[in-house]
């Protein structure tokens, strides 16, 4: 796919998962029934798009390569590493008709910890700005640490959650 602008990714990324949605998660015991599909953010880096794909049954940054070559040759399920400002991602190949080759990483899945579609979209507003805002020189910050936005804060942490030491 020749990914143009934001809005025509944010508009391809909705259809084509609210169609999974209708088609193939309706009645799946995955699905959230509190949020529905929005994709957010979709800024070029460096040459491609990164952002996040929130649905009723996943929280995923998305990697849309600027040029699909770059991943083309994957097999659709394979592994393979990318360098955000935030630290280095594991994303997993994937091939849709309708969006061609992507990437994803997965942040939250299933989405039952979000009561509503507000709370889920304020999370990944926290996650789009650590994954874009300038990297801390902080040995404690981590992928985890990521991952950890929006969980009760009153459990267990670990120690490298916290980004001040």
């Amino acid at each position: 796919m020749d990914w143009q602008t934001q809005e025509q990714i944010h508009h391809a990324l909705e259809q084509a998962f609210n169609a999974v949605l209708h088609q193939h998660m309706r009645d799946s015991a995955l699905v959230n029934k509190q949020l529905s599909v929005k994709a957010l953010g979709f800024t070029r880096f460096k040459q491609d798009w990164l952002g996040i794909m929130l649905t009723p049954w996943f929280m995923n940054i998305l990697h849309l390569p600027g040029n699909p070559n770059d991943i083309s040759g994957l097999t659709p399920g394979c592994q393979y590493h990318q360098q955000l400002p935030f630290g280095e991602f594991e994303f997993t190949s994937g091939y849709s008709q309708r969006l061609g080759v992507y990437g994803q990483c997965s942040l939250f899945s299933p989405m039952f910890e979000f009561a509503d579609q507000a709370a889920a979209l304020a999370v990944a507003e926290q996650c789009l700005q650590l994954l874009f805002g300038q990297p801390k020189p902080v040995k404690s910050l981590t992928r985890r640490s990521l991952l950890t936005i929006g969980r009760n804060q009153d459990g267990p942490r670990s120690q490298d959650h916290d980004a001040s030491r």
